[in-house]
């Protein structure tokens, strides 16, 4: 699964949904990102267990995967667009000359009730 974002609205994105999360939780999907694809969207969800925010930005593909906290990391960003690429085990993000590997950890991710 491959997905092309533009950077700078990745980067807006997370800022975003970052106001959810709390760094210092031990629950591991408190402190991650959920990322998936619905009809040429982005979802972008965060949460910390008691409250869930989601972020839509356009994209081209589908990938559902976890990713970590990237702080350090989208700072590092430095192409007009960003290629995430999720197999079973890897999630890889390539923007400009930047390759940055993660580990898949989706299903770690709980699952956001909608009434």
């Amino acid at each position: 699964m491959k997905a092309t974002i533009n950077t700078n609205e990745l980067k807006a994105a997370f800022a975003a949904c970052k106001k959810v999360i709390n760094p210092k939780s031990t629950v591991y999907s408190a402190t991650n990102y959920h990322l998936q694809t619905f009809g040429g969207s982005l979802q972008i969800t965060s949460t910390d267990l008691d409250n869930f925010l989601t972020f839509s930005i356009p994209c081209n593909g589908i990938i559902d995967c976890l990713l970590p906290e990237l702080d350090k990391i989208l700072s590092k960003l430095d192409g007009q667009t960003t290629d995430i690429t999720v197999s079973e085990d890897n999630i890889i993000l390539n923007s400009g000359e930047d390759v940055f590997t993660f580990q898949n950890l989706k299903d770690t991710f709980p699952t956001v009730e909608t009434n």
